[in-house]
């Protein structure tokens, strides 16, 4: 107030109209931006008047201020599209995965598989790895799985579980020793990723086990370390050894219907 009060008093000596109503115009006049000549009053020496023309309101910088809220604005629009893209994924991304596809992603796995393509089993597997050594044996041994009666045993937010029968090659170990199948539980998430839930070795593999380590030993004893280990069966899960096997294999089955 005291400041003014000072502007008033030097509005006065310079002869300026005064009073209320002059107050509240040249405010006004302030506010809508218009273009407005001041004059100045006769000085004590003089009669020079000057002028000053205000800038029109296009012509005032923008305040930052203003331009930190349109930034604000601009920003939160984009963060808003993003959430909303983001909620469509989130909402949908089960739909792209269907219980068909769910069942031809399986299929996919068996191919890779049987192909013995280590790189994609663990491009399309959730936890980026496989069991390496499994299937290798398994290719040792040319048992060439085919998975058959593949079917959803559950479907939740979290993907499908796809149950399958696993059918080995009838040429194969399994499949001539009295066991050519076996059952597979499949996990495909919302993204088409693999996880292995069970896939249990063949019935009397165990007992095949230890057949096939009185035969190596009784025959080819300096080949008994290439097929023992500490896989299931005591086997040794390399593809060095199902390869071994399946090169003996002929003689292993009359070796075993020999002991009755």
């Amino acid at each position: 107030m005291r400041r003014l009060d000072e502007l008033l008093t030097h509005a006065a000596d310079r002869g300026e109209r005064m009073g209320p109503d002059r107050l509240i115009e040249h405010l006004q006049r302030r506010l809508e931006g218009e273009r407005e000549v001041v004059v100045s009053g006769s000085t004590r020496r003089g009669t020079m008047v000057t002028t000053k023309e205000r800038p029109r309101t296009s012509e005032i910088p923008e305040r930052p201020r203003r331009r930190w809220a349109l930034a604000l604005t601009a920003f939160a629009v984009i963060a808003g599209a993003v959430a909303v893209v983001a909620i469509a994924i989130g909402i949908n991304g089960n739909e792209e995965v269907t219980q068909e596809r769910a069942i031809e992603i399986v299929q996919e796995f068996a191919e890779d598989f049987r192909n013995d393509d280590i790189a994609a089993l663990e491009a399309t597997s959730q936890n980026g790895t496989t069991d390496t050594a499994f299937i290798e044996w398994h290719h040792g041994l040319r048992a060439n799985p085919e998975f058959t009666d593949c079917r959803i045993t559950r479907d939740t937010v979290n993907g499908f579980v796809v149950a399958c029968d696993v059918q080995y090659d009838p040429d194969s170990l399994f499949a001539r020793m009295g066991s050519p199948s076996t059952a597979a539980s499949i996990d495909v998430n919302p993204d088409g990723l693999i996880g292995v839930n069970s896939w249990p070795p063949p019935a009397r593999l165990a007992e095949i086990g230890q057949d096939l380590r009185a035969f190596f030993e009784a025959r080819y004893p300096e080949l008994l370390d290439t097929i023992v280990g500490f896989d299931y069966a005591g086997l040794a899960w390399t593809r060095e050894a199902g390869q071994v096997i399946d090169e003996h294999l002929d003689e292993f089955v009359a070796y075993t219907e020999s002991q009755g």
